[in-house]
């Protein structure tokens, strides 16, 4: 997808989007803030129905709320993206995405679900599928292999001190700096050195099992990745050279730096594009050498609206993405409407969207449906499966689901510099992300030839489709 395609925006326009625009090829906003995002959430989502999608949807927006419509389109210059969510008595439309966030009326909400317009949905919290089990992994010591114990995801960062201190003390200057209080721009911390004790040979058991080793000639360069989570510890050994002079790979749709200090989104990160030769541990990265791109969508309890969901979304296509990875799941079923418009048109853009399909399942009793957005169209489902090939208890089954791959006690980097192993669906779709950039440099496709590459070549596994869908990923 070219950046920027179609024809540039006229001179009274862009003064009219003026506080809603930033280039992305200068510095972000040292804060990891989205500039100028409002803390006042919109209350509602609009999504564009399939028979509007090649009108004039800012026409037929205009028509239904009068003339409080602020564009948000990749068709301005290059570079450029809205990084705020609509002010009081406006509509941000997100053409290419077929979406608009704003708040509307009770008689416009009625205008615009009225016909074969859109559909209007309630801007909503999210929050990540909860982990089924956290092991944070302590350093090594020489000789000998990390010792472990069980915690919950609010524990402490454990031996990785300096690096929690270092990624403190950078999200509290950000944050004075970005509320006018410090007049320097702090500058990002180099990263900390590798502390390499006795490394573990070989690659985890999880990248082992999808065909990843020392001999995988193929490892993602020159193909971007897009990590929608909750960060990522930018500071971390096997990560922080993703990011070095590269301010714009990084943002934050949330009220937060994009720090990670939930640590879901780094080990999502670790997983895509952890270094091949770790600091500490086996090799757990699946696609080493693409370009990361983190979009924090989900603050560090882990909890997001929709209008931030779909900022990161927009970012993440202005930047490049090829594939776009999304371990966040909610039960509602009407979502799969709200993001099937978004997955479609990204598919066509070819940006291939990887999610997770959730963790609601309680097998061989229940198996609960696909959440969204993984069921939606346009998205690859994910689900998980162990080391010994069975289908995780806790993953979700059903239409929707595509491919499964490892998400059981999943080794990977954490927050603050540390390791952890973890398990969910979560961990299972960034495995799919990383294996989908092996096969773009591979194989030169993208988007929905990607996809069909990544199903054809799926290794098989007993059981049902609904369980497994196409088999395990493989490169």
């Amino acid at each position: 997808m070219e950046e920027g395609s179609g024809a540039p925006a006229d001179e009274s326009t862009s003064r009219d989007r003026a506080s809603h625009i930033r280039e992305l090829g200068e510095p972000a906003p040292p804060s990891g803030f989205a500039e100028g995002r409002s803390r006042e959430r919109p209350r509602h989502v609009i999504v564009f129905k399939r028979a509007v999608a090649a009108r004039d949807t800012r026409r037929e927006l205009a028509n239904a709320v009068g003339a409080r419509v602020t564009m948000s389109t990749m068709d301005s210059r290059p570079g450029v993206v809205s990084m705020t969510s609509a002010s009081a008595g406006e509509l941000l439309l997100y053409e290419p995405l077929g979406v608009a966030v704003g708040s509307l009326s009770e008689e416009e909400r009625a205008s615009l679900q009225d016909g074969d317009v859109a559909t209007v949905f309630e801007n909503r919290v999210r929050t990540l599928p909860p982990p089924v089990r956290i092991v944070e992994v302590a350093a090594h010591s020489a000789g000998r292999m990390p010792s472990r114990m069980t915690t919950s995801s609010s524990s402490a960062c454990g031996p990785e001190l300096e690096a929690f201190l270092l990624g403190q003390r950078y999200a509290i200057e950000s944050t004075l700096h970005f509320a006018g209080l410090l007049d320097r721009r702090p500058a990002l911390p180099s990263a900390p050195s590798a502390r390499r004790g006795a490394r573990a040979a070989g690659s985890s058991w999880c990248v082992e099992m999808i065909g990843v080793g020392a001999e995988t000639t193929h490892t993602g360069r020159d193909v971007r990745i897009a990590v929608l989570d909750t960060g990522i510890d930018l500071q971390h050994a096997d990560l922080a050279h993703h990011f070095v002079d590269k301010p714009s790979h990084h943002c934050s749709f949330v009220d937060e730096p994009v720090i990670d200090l939930n640590g879901h989104g780094t080990h999502c990160c670790g997983v895509v594009a952890g270094r091949a030769l770790p600091a500490q541990g086996p090799r757990y990265g699946v696609a080493p050498d693409a370009t990361l791109l983190v979009g924090k969508v989900l603050n560090n309890r882990g909890r997001g609206n929709d209008d931030g969901i779909i900022d990161g979304l927009m970012w993440a296509a202005l930047q490049g993405a090829d594939v776009i990875s999304l371990s966040l799941a909610g039960p509602e079923p009407e979502d799969v409407a709200l993001y099937g418009e978004i997955g479609e048109r990204l598919l066509g853009r070819n940006i291939l969207l990887v999610a997770a399909v959730g963790n609601l399942s309680d097998r061989p009793g229940h198996v609960a449906p696909v959440c969204y957005p993984a069921a939606a169209e346009g998205f690859l489902g994910v689900g998980a499966i162990d080391r010994e090939y069975e289908v995780a208890s806790f993953s979700c089954g059903g239409q929707g689901l595509d491919l499964v791959a490892p998400g059981v006690d999943v080794y990977s980097a954490y927050r603050c510099g540390g390791y952890a192993e973890v398990s969910g669906t979560s961990m299972a779709a960034p495995h799919v992300a990383g294996a989908a950039a092996v096969w773009a440099e591979r194989t030169g496709k993208r988007g929905a030839e990607l996809r069909d590459v990544l199903l054809r070549n799926a290794r098989p596994l007993s059981g049902s489709k609904q369980d497994i869908g196409a088999g395990l990923v493989a490169v």
